[in-house]
């Protein structure tokens, strides 16, 4: 995190001018700071949700500015690289290795200039993390009165990311009925998994119904959709 931390410095990040996507996502942060309404202007395919929040919290603590909404981003991105050293260190690598993996990661070229713009990608990442480890601990305190809190947890930081970005929406929809077979026989677990899957799916609907309906969204298929489209090509 220390080495992340010092490569942002080095890149210096502190010109007050947009960087790739980040101006259309940083106008719907200022749009929901000045009015307390979140308003699309036509760029967005993101939800932007949970993102446009955060930066509309930064924007009403310290004033708008690009540097301000990039900094803002700085946080999750130190967070995705302490996550990543802690899901590798339980697939099985040993510290050495797990550090090399992070080290490649967190100063790759696809993830560090978004460190340090108001993209989604890097929040996402880390609330795809976030959940992943929740996952795990969950799976691994099967049985205690803590693996609930974990899924749970877990649970939230899917659901939250995808409500920035979608594809974070993976994570809970896929790991939980996973989650629910390997631990079939403990009886509650796998049920608590299968309710939360159930309510996750719920809420992808309907917040995706929810960002169609808005003026200037790009409008987004649904889930079933892409079922329709898949059935189709079979």
């Amino acid at each position: 995190m220390a080495i992340l931390a010092a490569a942002m410095l080095i890149i210096w990040p502190f010109a007050d001018i947009g960087y790739g996507d980040d101006t259309g996502f940083a106008h719907v942060a200022l749009v929901l700071a000045r009015t307390g309404h979140l308003l699309y202007n036509g760029w967005e395919t993101n939800f932007l949700v949970s993102h446009a929040f955060w930066g509309a919290l930064f924007i009403r603590l310290f004033g708008f500015s690009f540097v301000c909404l990039r900094l803002s981003t700085i946080p999750f991105a130190l967070g995705v690289v302490g996550l990543c050293y802690l899901l590798m260190r339980r697939s099985g690598l040993q510290p050495r290795s797990a550090i090399l993996v992070t080290l490649l990661f967190g100063l790759s070229p696809l993830f560090l200039p978004g460190a340090v713009s108001f993209m989604t990608d890097v929040p996402s990442v880390f609330l795809m993390f976030a959940s992943l480890y929740s996952f795990a601990r969950a799976f691994e305190s099967s049985g205690e009165p803590k693996s609930y809190g974990w899924l749970a947890l877990g649970v939230a930081m899917g659901f939250m990311g995808g409500t920035g970005r979608q594809v974070v929406w993976i994570v809970p929809l896929v790991v939980l009925p996973y989650l629910a077979w390997v631990r079939r026989h403990q009886k509650w677990l796998g049920m608590s998994a299968m309710v939360a899957w159930f309510l996750v799916l719920c809420g992808v609907i309907y917040t995706t119904r929810w960002f169609n309906h808005q003026p200037y969204a790009v409008i987004t298929p649904s889930v079933f959709s892409y079922m329709k489209l898949v059935m189709k090509r079979r």
